[in-house]
């Protein structure tokens, strides 16, 4: 498969636990986070009204690199399976795990995830989300 322009992150929500808690615990520094029962605000700082009702945790891992996706997402998943525990109890809990994919086309592009990294996921309970951006010509 061919090398595709690409962003992975991690993506996180939690109906309690704090957004520190999440990321200490998973070892990734967000570049992005709200806690539950904080006052909502836009990512540059401005004040929305009301609380937040969920932790919301973002914290990338690749960042617009030629990747072939299947092997960068299973070195991704490798960084986190040692976590697998902590994974667990936040899905158990009510939440949310995710790798998100951002991809950037400028022609026809794909890419295959093999039914062993897949497997992996669901067993670690880390889902999948794809977006992509094609070139705006």
């Amino acid at each position: 498969m061919s090398q595709l322009l690409s962003n992975v992150s991690v993506r996180v929500w939690h109906p309690q636990m704090s957004a520190a808690h999440v990321s200490s615990h998973l070892g990734l520094i967000p570049e992005y986070f709200r806690s539950i029962g904080e006052p909502r605000a836009a990512p540059n700082g401005r004040l929305l009204g009301g609380v937040n009702e969920q932790t919301y945790a973002w914290a990338r891992l690749v960042y617009k690199e030629r990747v072939e996706l299947g092997m960068q997402l299973n070195a991704c998943y490798e960084d986190l399976r040692e976590r697998h525990a902590f994974i667990q109890e936040i899905v158990e809990t009510g939440g949310e795990v995710e790798f998100y994919v951002s991809i950037f086309l400028k022609g026809l592009g794909g890419f295959r995830l093999e039914p062993g990294l897949v497997e992996k996921f669901a067993v670690l309970d880390i889902g999948l989300s794809v977006e992509l951006y094609p070139d705006d010509e």
